[in-house]
């Protein structure tokens, strides 16, 4: 017999690591089929959702030692989990084989930011230090979000020209 406490752990496991498996097995025996059948769709969903290219949401450009990444469309957290592993070993990458680098992210393309994408964002400048990391070209509402967060303090946040210009 399974404690309750160690089943709700292996239960919490699944669900992390096999959510698709945990949706067909578990949903369908101990929770009412209609939903189990709602929260495999949503799976599938996901699944396919989480098979995008990460091209189409960033791309990169390296400069003498300036690493330049360009965002685009809304980072969410689904995004936000899509490129997190890729992003930061890019990041480390360059930072190991140059030493002391600058690192850019333009947000000139993105509608919306999620509290996913300010914690790459900490990681990010962390990793980098605080005079070598910025975020530049970020819209009225952009921009509003890290300076709410407290960010656009610690981190050099930038409006984009458009907008800057406007204000």
């Amino acid at each position: 017999m399974i404690s309750r406490q160690k089943g709700v752990a292996l239960i919490a496991y699944i669900w992390y690591n096999a959510p698709q498996v945990f949706a067909e097995k578990f949903c369908a025996r101990f929770v009412i089929p209609a939903y189990a059948g709602m929260t495999v769709y949503y799976f599938q969903t996901k699944a396919l959702e989480s098979s995008m290219d990460t091209g189409e949401i960033m791309n990169f450009s390296e400069n003498d030692n300036t690493l330049h990444c360009l965002f685009s469309g809304r980072l969410d957290w689904t995004v936000c989990s899509e490129i997190e592993r890729d992003l930061l070993q890019r990041v480390s990458n360059f930072k190991d084989s140059r030493g002391n680098v600058q690192l850019t992210f333009d947000l000139a393309d993105v509608v919306y930011v999620s509290s996913a994408f300010l914690r790459i964002c900490l990681i990010c400048f962390k990793t980098i230090g605080k005079n070598c990391f910025s975020i530049t070209n970020t819209s009225e509402d952009i921009h509003n979000v890290f300076r709410i967060s407290g960010f656009a303090e610690i981190m050099n946040v930038s409006l984009a020209q458009r907008a800057s210009e406007m204000a």
